[in-house]
């Protein structure tokens, strides 16, 4: 027993190998293990026993292209790969520094943690910086699925800010921003609540609880909404509240307890607070004109004039005084009075040529709101008829224009809205019986037209109940004999009509070449209705599309034996579309007869061409027996 030393006379191991401090060009110090192109697998001859624990070999590179190359050492049962020692663990299990080496462990790290990108703003970042088009990308997704039945809170996520900033600085629990890319909807908070079905368990979409405001004499607001600009040009809400459900419950859009309610315009330069107390039956709202509104008892009998004289602060004594009021007239009717609340009768008895108005309204408001000239609510209590305009207007004189209802719709030029000069709908999709959007009677003694309707201008529209079909109406008269076609996308408009041509020779045509197509020249129009027919080129035009029955015949001068060959055809834009051509059989003359249904394009020709093996084939010019019919059927 021995040990080897290498490069030294005194080795002190086993094997000790001292380096060549200046080894020769292509020397190197160091040691070559064997080199392997695979790894032995169990089973195979060459497969190591544990007796060689410790063997070390090569794997090549150019035998792994997928990067399992290096140092191997075989422990003894298997092939363990020699790895550089690994990073300190990026997690520690709670509590301690040791580093986290399971899935299951609880964790915890000092530094920041960015995932999907390098932010660093946070302490925890998260940066969906893919260009998904086909699924939402979603930051971070949070599901509590705990599946226990016991009465305790279960929450998706739990924050606290308990930090101790001081100053003008902000402590916030949840800040969203949500930027301008894009040109979708923007939703800051999106809360969607589902209720359990329990009638015992309520349902809060959002619930807020600012506590702690006493001994604070800061501005304290537990929801604050702001939207918009002076320049944007949107409606906006700052809250916008729907309360739905059924006639056994109460359905509040909103409900408000403190000791002030308030009402201000956009830039709180002025308002009014509203009463939070019920006040007595019979009162009426009252502003003092600075800010408040209160429940107020109505003057009493006399205490001030309700109307003044015209032009006057005087009190109005007499009915037949004229009379003013400055302020909101409010008219209502009592039960077992007259069922009319407000009576008007013009009855100036004047006859100069002046206008007479019963009621002579004007909207100056320069508010951006709706504005109406007059506005008529009928409810739906009461059996009887309903009626939203009831106007009769009597005729004594002739000569005379007359409306039932005249309406002057001034637009301003450039304004790019849709206007409407009457604009009515009736009925909705749940309603029975018939509807008339607008019934019209128009009735005279027949001596002058009584029209229904008569509607001016460069469109007009029929339309189903949800505007999705329809077509728009010529308002062109046309020409004499066109029918009325649609396109099928929403336009009708009047096509070409009734067309009829019947078409003969002026004399015998000698055909002239042997088996070759010759037209037939057809210059005597019997019938042109439509002026379809041009007898310079011998040929049916026509300038619109439409469908055509085509029949024609021929027949011959002379008589023939079973010796010849004679065709008739039809030629569409040029091109052969139909034929009749036969060997003729027996001794005499003949004749050859082809018809057709022909769909012609705008601008396309017809034409009738004969053949025969007898270059002098002559065709008898008589229009009873050689002719060309067209006939328009749609």
């Amino acid at each position: 027993m021995a040990q080897v030393g290498i490069n030294t006379i005194e080795p002190t191991a086993d094997l000790e190998i001292v380096a060549d401090a200046s080894p020769m060009t292509g020397k190197y110090n160091g040691i070559i293990i064997p080199k392997v192109d695979a790894l032995p697998v169990t089973g195979d001859a060459t497969f190591p026993t544990a007796a060689q624990a410790g063997l070390l070999v090569y794997l090549n590179p150019s035998a792994t292209p997928d990067g399992t190359e290096g140092i191997y050492m075989f422990d003894g049962s298997q092939y363990i790969k020699l790895e550089p020692a690994s990073a300190s663990g990026a997690f520690y299990d709670n509590g301690t520094t040791n580093f986290a080496t399971t899935t299951t462990s609880n964790v915890q790290r000092t530094g920041k943690v960015s995932v999907g990108s390098s932010l660093s703003t946070g302490k925890f970042n998260v940066d969906v910086v893919s260009a998904n088009n086909s699924a939402d990308p979603i930051a971070i997704k949070v599901e509590n699925n705990n599946t226990g039945t016991g009465s305790v809170n279960t929450y998706s996520a739990y924050l606290e800010n308990k930090s101790t900033v001081g100053g003008t600085g902000i402590k916030y629990g949840i800040r969203s921003e949500v930027s301008s890319a894009g040109n979708s909807d923007r939703v800051g908070i999106y809360n969607n609540v589902i209720s359990s079905g329990s009638a015992a368990r309520g349902v809060i979409g959002i619930n807020n609880v600012v506590g702690g405001t006493s001994g604070t004499t800061a501005i304290n607001i537990g929801i604050r909404s702001e939207i918009g600009t002076p320049a944007s040009d949107a409606n906006s809400f700052g809250i916008y509240s729907i309360a739905r459900g059924n006639d056994l419950r109460n359905n509040y859009s909103g409900w408000f307890q403190g000791d002030k309610f308030a009402i201000k315009n956009e830039d709180n330069s002025d308002g009014y607070e509203m009463p939070t107390i019920s006040g007595n039956a019979g009162q009426v709202l009252m502003t003092n004109g600075t800010d408040v509104a209160a429940w107020t008892d109505l003057p009493a009998a006399n205490s001030s004039p309700v109307f003044y004289g015209e032009g006057t602060l005087n009190s109005a004594t007499n009915t037949t005084d004229a009379i003013e009021r400055s302020g909101s007239i409010l008219l209502n009717m009592d039960a077992n009075v007259s069922p009319t609340v407000l009576s008007l009768n013009n009855s100036n008895p004047g006859t100069g040529s002046g206008n007479r108005f019963t009621i002579d309204a004007i909207n100056n408001a320069s508010a951006s709101g709706s504005k109406y000239g007059i506005r008529n609510r009928v409810s739906a209590d009461g059996a009887g008829s309903h009626f939203g305009i009831d106007n009769d207007v009597q005729i004594s004189a002739a000569d005379q224009v007359n409306y039932g209802i005249r309406n002057n719709m001034g637009v301003t030029v450039g304004a790019a809205s849709t206007n409407y000069g009457i604009y009515t709908e009736a009925g909705n999709s749940g309603g029975e019986g018939t509807i008339y959007s607008i019934y019209s009677l128009a009735q005279n003694n027949g001596s002058e037209p009584a029209y229904s309707g008569y509607f001016r201008g460069d469109r007009f529209a029929i339309k189903n109940e949800d505007d999705s079909d329809g077509y728009e109406m010529p308002t062109i008269s046309g020409t004499a004999g066109q029918v009325l076609t649609t396109d099928g996308a929403g336009v009708a408009t009047w096509k070409g009509g009734f067309v009829s041509s019947r078409n003969i020779l002026s004399a015998n045509q000698i055909l002239g070449s042997a088996d070759t197509w010759i037209k037939l020249n057809m210059n005597n129009s019997v019938i042109n209705a439509g002026n379809g027919y041009n007898s310079t080129t011998n040929r049916f035009e026509s300038s619109e599309a439409g469908i055509f029955k085509v029949n024609a015949q021929f027949h011959s001068t002379n008589s023939y034996g079973n010796d010849i060959f004679t065709g008739i055809s039809i030629f569409v834009n040029g091109v052969i579309y139909a034929e009749h051509s036969v060997n003729h059989h027996n001794n005499g003359q003949l004749y050859r007869n082809v018809t057709a249904t022909v769909d012609l394009p705008a601008n396309g020709f017809i034409e009738i061409f004969a053949r025969s093996s007898d270059s002098n084939f002559e065709i008898d010019g008589s229009g009873v027996k050689t002719y060309f019919e067209v006939q328009r059927l749609f």
